[in-house]
């Protein structure tokens, strides 16, 4: 919906990765947000609220939808249907679009495995840790994603996207080497802000450097199974990180 309503790609970028700072921003906060209810009401409360969260904001979609048509709309839609879309499987074999998709898993695959692990890492080497320190952990690198996911989807435009995200990669990278090597919640502090800041270069130029791709290789229409792909690759990251927790127990 966004690629289609900002056609600009330097106005693109910044709408897109003002988008997917949300879910980048869920997914880091998760742990802090669990970590202290959990520590102060137990492990009821956290998701009473969630479930209270979701009912409000699906009763706010429903106040805006709009059962109207106007001509315009109608046009808009009779234009969409004729358009022709790419099937998901053509897509999935192009390979840029794969090395876009597989950059964003790279980095989320990461998280998942440490959102996993470093809790029992920190009751091994910190006999004393708390489900409260083992959640606030975690919050440097939410901070630290929030603000270089806005920030870089601006100035990837400038930087040049595809550079941008190899400098992410390679921030993450040096943010993972340090993680296992530290041993106290004041020590983790430095690597989880390399962590998500290296994230947020990635996941802010993955998403317009998609759009781009679909624009020049394919057509407009084909933006919502490009992101489909783009989804599922990030709910596969999860799946594969979290399963290899078993791994390192």
């Amino acid at each position: 919906m966004l690629s289609e309503k900002f056609p600009d790609d330097k106005k693109r970028g910044k709408m897109i990765a003002h988008a997917i700072s949300g879910v980048s921003l869920g997914v880091a906060v998760g742990p802090v947000f669990g970590g202290i209810l959990y520590h102060h009401f137990g492990k009821t409360v956290p998701f009473l609220i969630l479930a209270a969260v979701a009912l409000i904001d699906g009763l706010l979609r429903l106040s805006i939808i709009s059962t109207k048509r106007d001509s315009e709309t109608e046009k808009l839609v009779e234009n969409t249907s004729t358009r022709r879309t790419s099937s998901m499987f053509t897509l999935i074999r192009d390979p840029l679009i794969c090395i876009a998709i597989g950059a964003s898993m790279m980095t989320l695959i990461g998280v998942a495995m440490l959102e996993g692990t470093l809790p029992i890492h920190l009751m091994v080497s910190m006999k004393s840790a708390t489900p409260l320190e083992q959640g606030l952990v975690f919050l440097p690198m939410s901070v630290a994603l929030f603000i270089s996911q806005n920030a870089f989807g601006y100035l990837g435009f400038y930087i040049r996207r595809w550079l941008c995200g190899m400098i992410g990669l390679g921030v993450v990278a040096v943010a993972f080497f340090l993680i296992p090597l530290m041993h106290s919640v004041v020590a983790l502090i430095g690597p989880q802000v390399l962590l998500g800041t290296g994230i947020g270069m990635v996941m802010s130029t993955i998403g317009p450097t998609l759009a781009q791709l679909v624009d020049l290789r394919y057509s407009s229409a084909d933006y919502g199974n490009a992101f489909a792909l783009f989804e599922t690759g990030l709910c596969v990251s999860f799946l594969l990180g979290m399963s290899s927790k078993r791994l390192f127990q």
